[in-house]
């Protein structure tokens, strides 16, 4: 099986009014048991705190197209039509991004959220397979797997 999927980036912030195991437990519901995950500190606009927490799955830990396709089943049935009907927009390159809900991945519900306070995703498919193919039926095979 060829991987559709070179690596996915993951990545939320916690503020300081957060617990920093409940966001870590948002990306861990978002991406599967045994990723590792990187904590970097950052400030914000007004000087706030801001942990950043980031994860990077790329094919030296297997396959990425099953963290996706495992991701994408987890949508609502409508969140997934929304996925498909805005599928182009999500796509630049060969780099697809997603939104979720950071504390309904908490929950172990995967939501698309457009807001700022979301897991972050962005996804590289493999260039010599997303060349020339429309970012719909590149989810639409993720989907079906």
């Amino acid at each position: 099986m060829r991987c559709r999927i070179d690596k996915i980036e993951a990545e939320a912030h916690v503020h300081a009014t957060e617990d920093q195991g409940r966001v870590m437990r948002a990306l861990m519901n978002a991406l599967g048991p045994g990723v590792d995950y990187e904590v970097t500190s950052a400030q914000g606009h007004y000087g706030n705190p801001i942990t950043i927490v980031r994860a990077v799955i790329g094919r030296s830990s297997g396959c990425p197209d099953r963290v996706a396709s495992r991701l994408i089943s987890m949508l609502g049935e409508l969140d997934r039509r929304l996925l498909m009907l805005t599928a182009g927009d999500r796509m630049e390159g060969d780099r697809f991004y997603l939104r979720l809900n950071k504390q309904a991945a908490y929950l172990g519900s995967m939501r698309l959220d457009d807001g700022g306070d979301v897991v972050r995703l962005v996804i590289y498919f493999n260039p010599g397979i997303a060349w020339g193919r429309d970012a719909k039926s590149l989810i639409e095979e993720l989907m079906i797997r």
